[in-house]
């Protein structure tokens, strides 16, 4: 007999914090039944799906067809399946194709006999590779966030950092603020870039 409910592992309640807040996290984070679980899966599902169309922006044109297309079929496969066990494999495989995919390219390995799992084996740039950029005003951002979390002790709240130091010494310049940082705080701008 197929199980209608199952607890909420700890992990997939924070994700679904993370993702969604608070509202989410308590309608899920004790217990859900069958239907809670893939309705959830299918907003990740989505929101993946909203993620590599607004972030991935520097790609060639079949890289990108190709992850909408792996979200897609998993949408669909997703719909269709009817029991738990089904909803954690088609997850777990939908996300390591898509894990792969983003790194470089899903291994096509099936004509092979064996694998052997070293180094050698999962090097997956042949057709592309992941290259992180950031602009100055990705810069600002992470700069803000660490102001106000990891380094809020040394500059107090972001409201004084911002009226002491990114006006009066940067005139809310993003490029002032981050060379500012380089040159008076060498230890942050080390830890953040």
């Amino acid at each position: 007999m197929e199980k209608t409910s199952r607890q909420t592992e700890m992990s997939l309640s924070i994700l679904i914090h993370n993702l969604y807040g608070d509202e989410d996290y308590r309608l899920i984070h004790t217990s859900h039944d069958f239907n809670d679980a893939k309705r959830y899966f299918l907003k990740m599902i989505k929101s993946i799906r909203f993620a590599v169309e607004e972030t991935i922006t520097i790609t060639d044109e079949y890289h990108k067809r190709e992850l909408l297309n792996i979200i897609n079929e998993s949408e669909k496969v997703i719909k269709s399946s009817n029991s738990f066990d089904s909803l954690d494999q088609e997850m777990i495989s939908f996300q390591s194709e898509l894990i792969f995919l983003l790194i470089g390219f899903m291994p096509h390995q099936r004509q092979q006999q064996k694998v052997i799992n070293n180094r050698s084996s999962w090097k997956l740039n042949d057709y592309r590779q992941i290259q992180y950029t950031q602009n100055i005003k990705q810069k600002e951002h992470l700069l803000r966030n660490a102001i106000q979390g990891k380094y809020k002790d040394r500059f107090g709240t972001w409201n004084e950092f911002k009226d002491n130091i990114y006006c009066k010494q940067c005139h809310y310049s993003p490029y002032e603020l981050v060379m500012w940082i380089k040159t008076n705080h060498p230890d942050i701008y080390c830890d953040l870039f």
